[in-house]
């Protein structure tokens, strides 16, 4: 499953708008459905912010984050 899709499916069983998303991680709108309908990997603060509003860890959303992270370690 895309990264895009994974989000989308945690912020809809949420029952968040992009709209709420985006205020409540400090973004906007059209950023949460770039990410959402593209894919797109934000940088590492945006994706702090978005997991957090949604109550989820980072690797919930991105696991190639936390794959990334672990290879370094």
């Amino acid at each position: 499953m895309r990264n895009g899709n994974i989000l989308r499916e945690i912020r809809l069983r949420r029952g968040i708008s992009q709209v709420a998303l985006a205020a409540r991680a400090g973004t906007t709108p059209a950023m949460i459905s770039i990410i959402e309908r593209y894919g797109h990997l934000p940088r590492p603060d945006l994706r702090r912010r978005i997991a957090e509003a949604l109550g989820v860890a980072e690797a919930d959303i991105w696991p190639e984050v936390a794959d990334d992270r672990a290879g370094r370690a």
